[in-house]
């Protein structure tokens, strides 16, 4: 396994020792990956797709690599869509509750390693909610919400500045 020989390395081996079980923060991890990748390439495709051909033959015309039309014409036209993909597939990773609460494990105590169990703000609401009989456990999980809709609204706030930012250098409307 690629887990024991990384397990061996200074820095980086605390966070590959353990057995690789199948549940903890690293398929959790794979799994959001899964999910937002096809939100986000799908809107930065839309918005490549939406360039003018015009623009694309003018780079070819100038002497432009495939490399160059990409990286120095094509991107920089959609640079605020793609931000605004990356931001949509991050909203969708804060809200992934159900699936991150199957393959986490919903260990309630923090390891070094990628590969134990642990367990996310949301996942700890949606498993214990319903158990829930004392009034500070009650107590206990709505602050866990609130704190959950204080971290959503803080990156919600930052990708609003972030994307406002970015539209210096645009257009003005």
């Amino acid at each position: 396994m690629a887990g024991e020989y990384l397990a061996q390395w200074p820095l980086i081996g605390p966070l590959f020792n353990g057995p690789p079980i199948g549940v903890g923060l690293l398929s959790a991890g794979i799994i959001l990956a899964l999910m937002i990748l096809p939100i986000i390439t799908s809107l930065t495709r839309d918005a490549l797709a939406s360039i003018p051909n015009i623009l694309r033959e003018t780079a070819y015309g100038i002497g432009a690599n495939p490399f160059e039309v990409i990286t120095k014409v094509l991107l920089p036209s959609v640079r605020r869509a793609v931000l605004s993909a990356c931001i949509l597939g991050l909203g969708r990773a804060l809200g992934e509750t159900m699936a991150v609460t199957f393959v986490i494990g919903g260990a309630n105590r923090i390891q070094a390693s990628l590969f134990m169990p642990a367990t996310s703000i949301a996942s700890t609401i949606a498993q214990q909610f319903n158990e829930a009989t004392q009034p500070i456990h009650i107590a206990s999980l709505l602050g866990l919400g609130v704190l959950l809709f204080v971290i959503t609204l803080l990156v919600m706030l930052i990708a609003n500045k972030m994307l406002a930012a970015n539209n210096m250098g645009g257009v003005k409307k």
